[in-house]
């Protein structure tokens, strides 16, 4: 499943949730990378801990409550930082 797809259709479904936050991974590390942004300076902006903005970035699940904490935190520094939609559905 695409993410485009994905970010459509997670729902209140944990799997496809779970799913969505360990492909855009890579893609907020790269992003954040790209736009030479530390964790911290990220972390500020999103109102989230560097810890757990690295935590996103390395797919672990330290720093959150639960998985759908996570999400909701995933969804919110993707669009941060800018990453559209449709460019996820090129991701690998």
């Amino acid at each position: 499943m695409s993410l485009l797809s994905l970010k459509k259709n997670t729902g209140n479904d944990p799997d496809l949730q779970a799913e969505y936050v360990t492909l855009h991974a890579e893609i907020i590390k790269n992003r954040r990378l790209e736009l030479k942004m530390t964790t911290s300076e990220v972390a500020k902006a999103v109102c989230l801990s560097r810890t757990m903005i690295e935590s996103i970035e390395n797919g672990s699940q330290t720093g959150f409550y639960s998985p759908i904490v996570k999400f909701t935190a995933v969804k919110r520094v993707a669009s941060f930082l800018g990453i559209p939609a449709e460019d996820h559905t090129n991701q690998n």
